[in-house]
């Protein structure tokens, strides 16, 4: 199967999108740093309720100042006073965009809270890929295109909260800050992927640059070769001077499957089955081909999902079955969406060179 990267979230469900404020008809204004709105949720408490993905820890004390040396990582000022949507119990999740410099991972602070969080990739390497294959050098990974994702609590009071984050360095150079407002709404205030629910089917894949699509192999009886029969047991044989009398069977029969579910509340299963199974000559005979699971199960990964209609994104998330905070995201970006079809792309930074960027599509169709 081609490489689909699995990334989701258990239990947990996603829905959030951000929007970019307008001065002049927006009437959510941001809040200063370290502020907390009129109907602000308790920072200090949702300081020691939240999650951070990638293993964010917290820290006590001062929220860490911008450096100035040269090789200081840059964030877009663009995202400065952005506002993001969420709802109770699921998830914030944030792509800040980096100008420039190396990023080994972020600052974020609840702004009212007497701590911050620390999020480092390194240490959460485990959990993605490394940008590049050398080891021991400051240019190991460049985690410019990383997400920070807060997941929040169930039962919070108050619908506002404010937030700020930089960026830092292997050498713990910090960036600029930028702040974010978070609005916590109501679940039924935010579903707009009628067309995802249900379960989905794996079916072929093609390259950027192919018109033609590949099917996915799921049966995979590929390997053959010649067996004998004496005394109605089969048995091997080496001989390849002729084929009289032999009898040309499968010696392996494998099956490879891949469904993606959507549900209710923005949950999402990934499900992989594999059966391996091989000839069984001990239990075989010349007119019944008994075949034996060598390997067999199925792998479910819980998690949740959100689908944002006008930028066709769809952002999964994976959080160990919501055990501990080493949670990650993965987008995906949809091609075409209908009752009955899927197609979905992502795009590959596995490397810092994307002159000559390379997409696989990935197909499905609806169960």
């Amino acid at each position: 199967m081609k490489k689909i990267l699995l990334l989701c979230a258990v239990a947990c469900t996603v829905t959030f999108y951000a929007c970019k404020k307008d001065s002049a008809t927006d009437t959510n204004t941001p809040v200063p740093q370290d502020t907390v709105a009129v109907s602000a949720i308790d920072p200090v408490a949702l300081s020691s309720s939240v999650k951070i993905g990638y293993g964010g820890t917290s820290v006590k004390g001062a929220f860490p100042a911008t450096t100035t040396a040269a090789e200081t990582p840059v964030l877009d000022s663009i995202y400065n006073g952005r506002i993001y949507t969420t709802v109770n119990n699921r998830y914030v999740l944030i792509y800040p965009r980096v100008r420039s410099g190396f990023i080994s991972g972020y600052y974020l602070k609840i702004n009212g809270a007497d701590s911050y969080f620390k999020i480092d990739y390194t240490i959460a390497s485990g959990l993605r890929k490394a940008r590049n294959p050398n080891h021991g050098t400051r240019d190991e990974v460049n985690n410019m295109d990383s997400s920070i994702i807060i997941k929040l609590p169930a039962g919070l009071k108050g619908d506002t909260f404010s937030i700020k984050y930089a960026a830092y360095d292997s050498l713990n150079h910090v960036s600029n800050t930028i702040t974010a407002i978070v609005n916590v709404i109501a679940p039924a205030d935010s579903t707009n992927d009628a067309l995802l629910a249900g379960s989905w089917h794996y079916v072929g894949y093609k390259g950027s640059e192919s018109d033609d699509w590949q099917p996915n192999v799921e049966q995979d009886s590929s390997y053959f070769r010649y067996y004998k029969c004496i005394d109605n047991k089969i048995v091997m044989t080496e001989d390849d001077e002729t084929t009289d009398g032999l009898v040309l069977l499968v010696t392996y029969k494998n099956k490879y499957t891949y469904n993606i579910q959507f549900s209710a509340d923005n949950g999402c299963q990934r499900i992989y089955y594999h059966s391996n199974r091989n000839l069984n000559l001990d239990e075989s005979s010349c007119s019944n081909y008994v075949y034996t699971p060598y390997s067999e199960g199925t792998d479910i990964y819980s998690g949740g999902y959100s689908y944002d209609a006008t930028t066709k994104v769809i952002t999964l998330i994976k959080d160990q079955d919501n055990a501990g905070n080493n949670f990650e995201s993965t987008k995906y970006y949809v091609k075409e969406l209908t009752s009955s079809r899927l197609v979905f792309y992502e795009i590959d930074r596995s490397d810092d060179y994307h002159n000559q960027l390379e997409l696989e599509y990935s197909e499905f169709t609806k169960n």
